[in-house]
């Protein structure tokens, strides 16, 4: 077994710990060649390559393979996510590196109060004066993350293919609200329907769980990353105790 960081947004890591979300998709960073004829999952049924088969000058074919770096069924992956510090100036002179080098280690996807003395709010270089600052998520060490995954599948598919079942597995919520009224005998009569949210999204919803997802997406990873319909690995998790 294997075990290697992999970073989430704060939405994500809220999604993760509230057991909604079993599922993350990444782009392939080498994508196949756009002259692809065929393309599938192998290695040695752990399923964590891409294998392809594309179409050169020669028309003889090309044979390519494409590992994935974050693991295979079996494997396991530590979260990296936002948070703030608070500086080894107020640990009483002591500068041991590790979990002595800090007091406090509070996470910006909440889960984990401040301590009293922590201000209002957090700016750039205010950090001298009170001594939190806030961190990227690119920047926790290994023992302070707080959740552990551990692969439970692995394949890969265009970004498109992605099913209303599997944009839930994503943590896109499902809700029952109010979607419209209307007027019957003098009254007016509520109407009820499916909708479905991410928490930076539409207030108002959207009418299929695969449209929130990609709204999610395009959040994340910018304008027109959707529409590009990227290869991507498809690693599906179960949380496990660190």
């Amino acid at each position: 077994m294997k075990e290697g960081p992999v970073l989430f947004k704060g939405e994500m890591v809220r999604a993760i710990l509230e057991g909604r979300k079993t599922q993350t998709r990444r782009a392939v960073k080498v994508q196949p060649p756009p002259e692809c004829i065929e393309i599938s999952n192998c290695g040695g049924g752990e399923f964590d390559m891409l294998h392809y088969v594309a179409m050169g000058r020669t028309q003889r074919g090309h044979i390519g393979f494409i590992k994935c770096p974050y693991g295979k069924p079996g494997d396991r992956l530590w979260v990296k996510e936002s948070h703030f510090l608070l500086g080894r100036w107020e640990m009483n002179g002591k500068t041991k590196t590790g979990k002595d080098k800090w007091r406090f280690f509070p996470f910006q996807a909440g889960g984990v109060l401040f301590p009293e003395n922590k201000p209002k709010t957090v700016r750039p270089n205010t950090y001298r004066r009170n001594g939190w600052y806030k961190r990227n998520s690119l920047f926790m060490p290994r023992w302070a993350s707080r959740i552990t995954l551990e692969i439970t599948g692995i394949r890969v598919e265009r970004l498109d293919r992605i099913s209303d079942d599997d944009a839930l597995a994503e943590g896109i919520l499902e809700e029952n609200c109010i979607v419209g009224c209307h007027c019957a005998g003098g009254y007016h009569q509520e109407v009820m329907g499916v909708r479905y949210f991410h928490e930076n999204g539409n207030e108002e919803g959207y009418e299929s769980a695969d449209d929130a997802y990609k709204d999610l997406w395009e959040s994340i990873n910018g304008p027109g990353s959707w529409d590009a319909n990227p290869w991507v690995w498809v690693i599906e998790f179960k949380r496990v105790t660190p």
